[in-house]
């Protein structure tokens, strides 16, 4: 089911994930402390085997039960998601009310594994924060964090051929630039075929839902699909069209927003049958690629505990488009054309 959002700035938790790099002074009354401790909660453990994985197939090994290493939880302060202590063993503190929260939606084995191996890139490669950006705006590391960037998250789109590039990134600061970043749209589109294409000219060949809801009314005027919001909720149009959203599939489209707020609009994807419904309490499982005036950019999934990531930089695309690719592993193909101009 593909669907168009009229409003969805709500949908999405955000949380403003700060990684504190903390440099501890030890005493001299530690100096008989066991500098190999291995300590790490069963909650943890499978995160560090994975790490010792990644790393091997990185030509990097580690055998932290032999070098040692602590991670635990605490209660951190409002924000912190993760701490490093630069002690013998490394120590790293997890905030436990953050982590069980990630354990209530979906997503959650990306987001703890991205936390834990962000503390350990700290502690383990003495890597530093890294808030550079690549070509398409996206974080150049999965070790951005720190000082707030331009009012953005940090927020990580840890999934699929992305999570492997920030893995090579992680173990390689001059890993190279990942194709995903390019203006090429990489996918091999020879055997696509297309099955929807509307330029609202017509109520009667239109297969998006017209008409008075709740929430709103759409219609079709001067060519385009007219969204009237008549109430302060999120808000969707329904298509029905022949489109596997599991599988691999482009999309190309106009949207322009003519309000004067930030409320962000988008194409959304997934099963959702009910526009009377809110799409952030239904339980409808969306990806979403929203955008507001502003040129800020969101993709995510809407069971998520928060979006993958946000771009700020969106630029207008003659013929090339963006490439983004979500957990579903599908690519999406976008012109975006907000109505302010750059």
């Amino acid at each position: 089911m593909l669907l168009f959002s009229g409003q969805l700035n709500s949908i999405v938790v955000n949380k403003n994930l700060t990684y504190i790099l903390f440099f501890a002074a030890i005493p001299a009354l530690f100096s008989c402390k066991d500098k190999t401790e291995y300590r790490v909660g069963s909650d943890f453990e499978i995160y560090v085997q994975h790490f010792e994985q990644e790393a091997a197939t990185r030509n990097r090994t580690f055998n932290f039960k032999s070098s040692g290493l602590i991670i635990e939880f605490s209660d951190l302060k409002e924000g912190v998601a993760g701490l490093c202590n630069y002690e013998k063993p490394i120590r790293i503190e997890v905030d436990k009310a953050y982590w069980d929260s990630l354990g209530l939606q979906n997503g959650t084995d990306q987001m703890r594994e991205e936390l834990i191996f962000h503390e350990m890139g700290h502690g383990i490669l003495n890597r530093t924060h890294t808030n550079s950006v690549l070509l398409n705006d996206e974080w150049k590391s999965m070790m951005c964090g720190g000082n707030v960037v331009s009012g953005r998250t940090w927020n990580l789109n840890y999934h699929g051929e992305r999570r492997a590039y920030y893995l090579d990134e992680l173990f390689n600061e001059s890993a190279p630039v990942p194709a995903f970043a390019t203006e090429s749209f990489n996918t091999d589109t020879a055997d696509f075929v297309q099955v929807y294409r509307d330029e609202f000219t017509s109520t009667a060949s239109t297969k998006w839902k017209l008409g008075q809801t709740n929430n709103g009314k759409a219609t079709i005027e001067n060519s385009m699909l007219k969204y009237e919001s008549q109430s302060s909720v999120n808000l969707i149009v329904l298509i029905a069209t022949p489109v596997n959203v599991l599988s691999d599939f482009s999309f190309e489209c106009t949207l322009q927003y003519t309000g004067t707020d930030d409320s962000k609009y988008g194409i959304v994807y997934g099963t959702y049958t009910d526009e009377n419904q809110q799409a952030a309490t239904s339980g409808a499982s969306l990806e979403y690629f929203l955008i507001n005036n502003d040129q800020k950019a969101t993709i995510g999934n809407r069971s998520w505990f928060s979006y993958f990531t946000q771009v700020t930089r969106v630029r207008r695309w003659s013929t090339v488009p963006t490439d983004i690719t979500s957990d579903f592993q599908y690519r999406q193909k976008v012109r975006c054309m907000p109505i302010t101009s750059e």
